[in-house]
């Protein structure tokens, strides 16, 4: 997650935890998360679930997606407090 914050590039994963880095421990988010949740799928699916997903528009910027072969949920990531000076 760092590298993808780090570059500002998008984590696409199937790993449930990121949601709980961002959201339960406050880690900073990527750009976007989009947690791909479905259960059985052809090795090309995913691929062509991403662009589709990209090209309707579904996935925004500064939100954890959460695709589930049919229907995307989204949720803003928290407010981040400005860095405090030292």
């Amino acid at each position: 997650m760092h590298l993808a914050c780090e570059g500002a590039r998008w984590l696409i994963t199937f790993d449930r935890d990121y949601g709980e880095l961002v959201f339960r421990l406050n880690l900073p988010p990527p750009p976007l998360l989009l947690l791909l949740r479905v259960p059985s799928y052809l090795p090309e699916e995913p691929a062509a679930w991403i662009e589709m997903l990209y090209r309707s528009g579904q996935l925004e910027d500064g939100h954890f997606c959460i695709y589930d072969g049919e229907t995307v949920r989204r949720r803003a990531f928290p407010a981040r407090s400005p860095a405090r000076p030292h």
